[in-house]
């Protein structure tokens, strides 16, 4: 993966809009109409007939024909439209044409209106076109008769205002047929790159992702499916046996939570949660968007790999003292059950998004020097813009390594055993996933070795807020002896953007007292512990890909930047050609 892409698909997220009650659209079509009604009384040279119904003929009617009749005539023609988003089309075709015919008539004679509301009609059906594209059916044919709606209401009603005059007709319609092809070439033109590249329609994928947004339709997922290539990861989870109470299982798969909203796995931490138990805590492995799966029904190999791995565990009762160690930027929290190694990765508060799969598989290899297991978790608890993920060769992933290894090394040269006590609890938090917090709120594993007791919080959401991890890590140090704050990197929180880590809308300081009563459960909750470790290794497992996700994002950034030149391009040669055309015949 390319190391701007996230930042690549995070810009791309302030081109998603949302459609807003169809109840405002209607709105703000009849206060238009009634709106260039009372201008249009105060101007001279505009006979009265037509002043008495204009606003309502050339604009309200229009509209609401457009708004009542488009999910009619989309859904027979096979696609779907919300009244959300047919409202919201319609407001602002009635918008642009209002602007476009009125404004020109006012400034300069009114006796160009006819001329100019044709014009509006052409423009508008051209939008409209591009808009039913995107959001309701990816059908140029499907979609023609539902964009023309308005033009022909408003064509209807210019006809019978402006007879016997029948330039207005003859210069509507040729219009209309100029920017149809346009329209067709536009169409052409932008859905070329992507179907190359990645045998994609754009308007389908589109109308998926609106799907996606408005309804929470899985239908994305067979597009990145189409896009996905199987590959094979490793990962380590530990099991702890508790005495008289439920086991708990801590465990860092090394795939990503994404892409976003329910798609693929982006709510991977709650359905293996939800699979294994409620003491399963899942933290981030490394991983970057390459290492989405293109389906939910993928987390299944991953549950089962776990599953696989649980026959002859051995456990050992013994556990050593958690410590920290540093190399460079990177900090980290380690401790020692039995033969194997937990080890908690952080640069908070330093910015710092995804590590790449071969950054922590080369950590985990270095513990493994000294370790028969290594569980590597990125801590992923530092965020105030997106940022460049961590990529193999860089000085920020020799840090990482060189972190891990300065860990391991030491511990294994600490002669301390331990028995140990581990204690696991959950709490909710009434926060939103717009606010950036998922479905499993706050867990906490916590260990007591040696007189020791080490918290581990895992937060279900994407990243901290910078310096959200500090002022909670605080609280908890006044209540435990060591702690370390994670987040699972849920993007059930991403519906429509890339960027909503935990602390962004809501403060720590209303968080707090929900991890302090999960620190408190833990603690009640501690029992006679002994831990196993598994080493599984995830065959076949469908993801999106290498450089695949960062590829599409170049594609569709650089098909946003020439659109609006390809645009006015089409609609500057549908005037010349109509005006041409016209005059031959005139």
């Amino acid at each position: 993966m390319s190391g701007g892409m996230d930042t690549k698909i995070g810009g791309l997220s302030s081109l998603i809009v949302t459609a807003p009650s169809w109840k405002k659209s209607v709105l703000i079509i009849v206060a238009l109409g009634l709106m260039v009604t009372g201008m249009i009384y105060l101007k001279q040279g505009i006979p009265d007939e037509v002043k008495e119904f204009f606003g309502l003929s050339f604009y309200i009617i229009p509209g609401l024909i457009a708004f009542l009749f488009t999910p009619v005539l989309i859904r027979l023609a096979g696609g779907r439209i919300s009244w959300d988003w047919s409202g919201l089309i319609a407001a602002l075709g009635t918008v642009f044409s209002v602007i476009i015919s009125i404004s020109p008539a006012i400034l300069l004679d009114p006796g160009d209106f006819a001329l100019f509301y044709a014009i509006s009609l052409g423009f508008v059906f051209f939008i409209r076109t591009m808009a039913l594209l995107a959001v309701a059916y990816y059908r140029l044919r499907g979609v023609l008769l539902p964009a023309l709606l308005p033009s022909i209401a408003g064509g209807i009603a210019g006809t019978l205002h402006f007879a016997p005059d029948m330039s207005f007709s003859l210069y509507v319609v040729l219009l209309h047929i100029f920017f149809a092809l346009g329209v067709y070439f536009f169409a052409w033109v932008i859905e070329k790159p992507l179907s190359n590249s990645f045998n994609i329609n754009l308007f389908a994928f589109s109308n998926a992702f609106i799907s996606h947004i408005t309804e929470g339709s899985n239908a994305l997922e067979d597009y990145f499916a189409g896009m996905g290539e199987p590959v094979n990861v490793y990962h380590v989870t530990f099991f702890f046996e508790r005495k008289g109470k439920e086991r708990g299982i801590f465990m860092v798969p090394n795939v990503h939570p994404g892409p976003l909203g329910e798609i693929g796995g982006s709510n991977l931490p709650f359905i293996i949660h939800d699979r294994l138990g409620e003491n399963t805590m899942v933290a981030h492995g490394a991983a970057t968007h390459d290492f989405n799966p293109v389906r939910e029904s993928e987390l299944e190999k991953l549950i089962d790999a776990v599953r696989d791995s649980e026959p002859g565990l051995q456990f050992t009762d013994t556990a050593g003292r958690s410590a920290r160690y540093g190399h460079g930027s990177v900090e980290v929290l380690a401790q020692r059950f039995g033969d194997s190694l937990l080890v908690v990765e952080t640069r908070s508060p330093e910015n710092t998004e995804d590590i790449e799969y071969s950054v922590g598989l080369s950590a985990m290899l270095e513990c493994e020097k000294y370790f028969s297991h290594a569980a590597v978790a990125d801590a992923h608890n530092s965020l105030d813009e997106l940022a460049q993920p961590v990529l193999l060769g860089s000085g920020i992933s020799e840090d990482y390594i060189g972190a891990a290894r300065n860990a391991a090394e030491s511990l294994a040269s600490k002669d301390e055993s331990f028995s140990f006590e581990a204690g696991f609890s959950r709490v909710p938090l009434p926060f939103e996933r717009p606010e950036g917090a998922g479905d499993l709120g706050v867990q906490v594993m916590l260990i007591r070795a040696g007189g020791q007791e080490t918290a581990y919080i895992l937060f279900d959401s994407n990243n901290l807020y910078r310096g959200f991890r500090e002022e909670i890590r605080d609280k908890v140090l006044t209540m435990v002896d060591e702690c370390e704050i994670l987040t699972t990197d849920t993007h059930v929180v991403n519906t429509v953007s890339g960027f909503n880590p935990l602390g962004l809308s809501i403060t720590a300081d209303q968080v707090l007292p929900y991890v302090e009563e999960a620190v408190r459960m833990a603690g009640d909750d501690l029992a006679p512990a002994g831990s196993a470790s598994a080493k599984a290794h995830c065959k076949g497992i469908v993801v999106f890909g290498s450089q695949r996700i960062s590829q599409l994002g170049g594609v569709v950034s650089s098909l946003v930047s020439f659109i609006i030149p390809v645009v006015v391009v089409i609609i500057i040669l549908a005037f010349l050609s109509t005006s041409i055309t016209y005059f031959a015949l005139a």
